[in-house]
């Protein structure tokens, strides 16, 4: 806030605080929606016209960390859950870092699609949604969502992808384990050029470095295969019924910080005024 009011005095725009600032845009999620939508209309999202997501709820989920003003090391955790269709926040929540990310912490309808990326893909969090009547698609690695094929047997996850040739893409059937009985699921995957997995691999081995963690040659392998922009790994898709398409490209998290800590300050103190900082970074980031 303080450097767009800044910027706007710079510019000989208006002179406003950016208390004033804040005010205004609290009191203007409304107009700020209805703009996104309008945006969105005229770039529409081919996945929207798949029959069996025709009036559904299609919730992103995902989480960032928070670091307040003056601390050294992250203070909270922001999850929230985005409606992709209106790009409209529909479930924020804030806790302590030590809470992790998990769909658990998310209220389901019937019909809704939750997407995720890997770290949501255990099953204690897919059983809630289908639990409730909702669907998922996450993405996976290799051993955070247990399956088994027909016989009953865990799913052999390489040597299905290893069958795939660069550019192809495969899906098969497997079962996981649910609150009452198994789950059909489908998994899909796409087979990476070499340019990309050698980006992914790129990529990997650097957060590997950082963490300071020895990598397994299994892992390194997985990356070969498709993810979502900047993530490593391959996708699946957990349902009930009807088919649904993977996840679409591209990472779903908020990016920039002074969005993420105003959300944070609004829920901590003004429950339910999230939207209209959540609409104005959206507008701020569609392409012209």
């Amino acid at each position: 806030m303080v450097e767009t009011v800044e910027r706007a005095r710079a510019g000989e725009l208006v002179e406003l605080s950016d208390v004033g600032l804040l005010k205004r845009v609290n009191k203007s999620g409304a107009w700020l929606g209805w703009i996104t939508e309008q945006l969105m209309q005229q770039a529409p999202i081919a996945a929207m016209q798949c029959p069996a997501l025709q009036g559904r709820r299609i919730l992103a989920a995902d989480g960032s960390v928070v670091t307040e003003p003056g601390a050294i090391t992250s203070t909270w955790r922001l999850h929230y859950a985005m409606d992709i269709v209106r790009l409209r926040c529909q479930q924020a929540q804030v806790t302590p870092v030590k809470k992790g990310e998990s769909l658990t912490r998310f209220a389901v309808q019937e019909g809704d699609v939750f997407l995720g990326d890997r770290g949501f893909a255990n099953r204690r969090g897919v059983n809630h949604v289908l639990d409730h009547g909702g669907d998922v698609v996450v993405r996976m690695n290799l051993g955070s969502l247990p399956l088994t094929d027909a016989q009953g047997l865990p799913f052999a996850q390489l040597p299905h992808l290893r069958t795939l040739q660069v550019g192809q893409t495969g899906e098969w059937t497997a079962m996981m384990q649910g609150t009452k009985g198994d789950v059909a699921v489908r998994v899909c995957a796409y087979r990476k050029t070499d340019e990309q997995r050698m980006e992914s691999e790129r990529k990997l081995k650097k957060d590997a470095q950082r963490r300071q963690k020895q990598l397994q040659a299994e892992t390194i392998e997985a990356a070969g295969y498709v993810g979502g922009r900047d993530d490593i790994g391959w996708s699946g898709c957990a349902r009930r019924t009807g088919a649904l398409p993977a996840p679409p490209a591209g990472g779903t998290g908020i990016q920039t910080v002074e969005v993420i800590t105003g959300v944070v300050a609004l829920e901590k103190e003004r429950p339910g005024r999230r939207e209209s900082l959540v609409a104005r970074q959206i507008i701020g980031g569609l392409p012209d």
